[in-house]
């Protein structure tokens, strides 16, 4: 049989071949659970992400965890651009990132011009996977350390600053599919109208952000006067890669992030883990706290992946509950 001649594409189909790219990306797991609640599953790449709220509330404790979720999932390097120049050696380590990995880069900027520039560059090398600003606002721009008096100072430059950075992040970062994640810290807003804080950096980043966390330090662990650590509240403000406005608690002691804890609370708040007195109750095993604890740690993947389908599973109800409102709606 003769063989059948390939199909020429239209000018059109040509055209369109030419333009559409695949930018589809993957889904980084932070293996913490209440995160990963809170995003929908991780953080997608090619995104850019903020995390924003009051002083000691574990902005940058989050982030530190983020950036090792980054070093074990892809091959990509790290860069850390600590404008607060506070970062501490010992606290990334007990959070799980080692500053003298080869494969992470430490920046302490002198400018937050010096910050953005560095991040629009590297955002273009797709062997960088992640960039982390922390923070946002907390250097002088070049032009307030040039200007001769504070009131020669034109307001709104680190909003423009920032605005074209963001412009750029956006175009790149999907190219290589790199995520930029920055902290963000709050300030009190000078109208006498709508929320009394407001964050730095302009409107734009409102927008451009796929995901807008949060963070606010809910109680103490222990007393106020003897605390031992503190529980904070992570809520997804937005959320454009999954279901937003989800809330859940991390706790942070001394020791950087209690990993168990807070996933503990969350596979009780999903129903993995019954309650029955001073025993619980996981995989239809009744034990103790300090031998669930070490049942925990041993079986951390086969839980994470039952944490994972619980999730699915909530998403599939909420889809099926909203539909058949809509259906009722229209009858």
């Amino acid at each position: 049989m003769p063989s059948k001649k390939p199909q020429s594409l239209s000018p059109l189909e040509v055209e369109i071949k030419r333009w559409v790219r695949d930018l589809s990306g993957d889904i980084v797991r932070t293996k913490i659970m209440a995160l990963d609640y809170v995003l929908d599953g991780g953080i997608r790449t090619g995104r850019i992400l903020e995390i924003f709220g009051p002083e000691q509330s574990g902005k940058t404790t989050v982030m530190l965890h983020i950036a090792k979720a980054f070093l074990e999932s892809r091959k990509g390097r790290v860069v850390y651009i600590d404008t607060e120049h506070a970062l501490d050696e010992r606290w990334a380590k007990l959070n799980g990132l080692d500053l003298s990995d080869e494969r992470v880069v430490l920046i302490q900027p002198s400018s937050t011009n010096e910050a953005l520039t560095i991040a629009e560059r590297l955002c273009r090398y797709p062997e960088v996977s992640l960039i982390v600003l922390d923070s946002l606002p907390a250097l002088a721009l070049e032009e307030e350390l040039q200007a001769e008096d504070y009131h020669s100072v034109q307001p709104g430059l680190l909003a423009r600053a920032f605005n074209r950075t963001l412009r750029i992040l956006t175009s790149a970062l999907p190219q290589n599919q790199s995520v930029f994640v920055f902290s963000n810290q709050l300030r009190s807003s000078m109208s006498p109208y709508g929320a009394a804080e407001t964050t730095p950096g302009g409107r734009m980043k409102n927008y451009s952000a796929s995901y807008r966390l949060e963070i606010r330090k809910k109680d103490w662990i222990g007393t106020k006067q003897n605390a031992t650590g503190i529980v904070s509240t992570i809520r997804a403000v937005k959320n454009k890669c999954g279901q937003p406005y989800r809330s859940a608690e991390v706790f942070i002691t001394s020791q950087g992030l209690d990993l168990a804890r807070s996933n503990f609370e969350m596979l009780v708040m999903l129903g993995l883990i019954q309650r029955n007195g001073s025993y619980y109750t996981l995989n239809g095993k009744s034990m103790r706290k300090e031998d669930l604890t070490a049942y925990m740690l041993e079986h951390a993947d086969e839980l994470y992946a039952k944490f994972l389908e619980a999730l699915e599973a909530m998403n599939r109800e909420g889809v099926e509950g909203d539909t058949q409102e809509i259906a009722e709606d229209q009858e």
